[in-house]
């Protein structure tokens, strides 16, 4: 968990987990009208993360911590040559 003091709020990144993806919560401050902080434990829009993200870095956070893990691509088999059973008759 990565703590981060913006414009007066304590906010809170918590990276991803197996399933989800990693989130900004509100942690204290006071409520805004930007509505960035809308309440203690609450997620924080979506359009503000880069903002945190930005002054997590210049505090000192790592870049590499907001990256998510890359997921491993199933390489596809190739299919083989369609099998027939026997003559048969094409119409078309």
């Amino acid at each position: 968990m990565i703590d981060v003091k913006h414009n007066g709020c304590v906010y809170r990144y918590c990276p991803p987990s197996n399933k989800e993806r990693g989130y900004w919560i509100g942690i204290s401050g006071n409520r805004r009208s930007d509505n960035m902080f809308s309440g203690a434990h609450c997620h924080v829009p979506l359009g503000h993360w880069p903002m945190l993200r930005n002054a997590a870095i210049e505090q000192g956070v790592c870049s590499s911590v907001f990256n998510t893990p890359e997921k491993k691509t199933k390489s596809g088999k190739s299919r083989g040559p369609k099998k027939t059973k026997g003559p048969s008759i094409s119409i078309f």
